[in-house]
């Protein structure tokens, strides 16, 4: 009897509880609406002023010159084209993911250079050439060599030549350390340039 009392008792508390999460469910999804209602209206405000500053922005641009605006011409190629940048995008990860992998080898640098710089230098490779692939080579080259650029150009080039001739020739740790950083300042300046 004492056990058929207690289990009634417990069913009389699950319903209680059961009660309970209903009406606190009812009144979070009361709450989710009235947020929901509110963020709708913040979003329409948004959206007007959004589509009042891109109006602004393209008069701006228009007025700024022909070279500003062959560059968004580029800009909008690249969203007329997904397949390219998903190409582009997969080229990048993939210089992303030997960079990564070389940086694991980075402890056995003064051990074994060769590792660490051959996949750090393939990697940038790569991820350069995501670059080049997205932009096209000659109009890559020529923004390479742009004379702004081309101090950035030409470290990146004595890094990556210096990092194979310090990793395969000298044998050289130290060597392949500075030419490495070399080559990874270039690269970051192209990748930050070209974002």
């Amino acid at each position: 009897a004492a056990e058929s009392a207690n289990a009634a008792g417990w069913a009389d508390q699950a319903k209680a509880w059961q009660g309970d999460l209903a009406s606190t469910l009812g009144k979070v999804s009361e709450n989710a609406s009235k947020a929901g209602a509110g963020l709708s209206e913040s979003a329409k405000l948004a959206q007007q002023k959004a589509a009042l500053a891109a109006g602004s922005a393209k008069d701006r641009l228009e007025k700024a010159g022909s070279g500003l605006g062959s560059s968004i011409s580029g800009i909008g190629a690249l969203a007329m084209s997904p397949a390219k940048l998903m190409q582009a995008g997969g080229i990048f990860m993939l210089g992303l993911f030997l960079i990564s992998l070389s940086f694991s080898f980075l402890p056995l640098l003064p051990i074994n250079p060769a590792k660490f710089a051959l996949l750090f230098a393939l990697g940038s490779v790569t991820m350069l050439g995501s670059v080049a692939w997205l932009k096209g080579p000659q109009a890559f080259a020529g923004i390479a060599l742009q004379r702004d650029k081309l101090p950035f150009s030409a470290s990146y080039g004595v890094g990556l030549v210096g990092t194979f001739w310090a990793t395969l020739i000298a044998r050289s740790y130290v060597f392949t350390a500075v030419f490495a950083f070399l080559q990874a300042v270039g690269l970051l300046y192209f990748i930050a340039s070209f974002v």
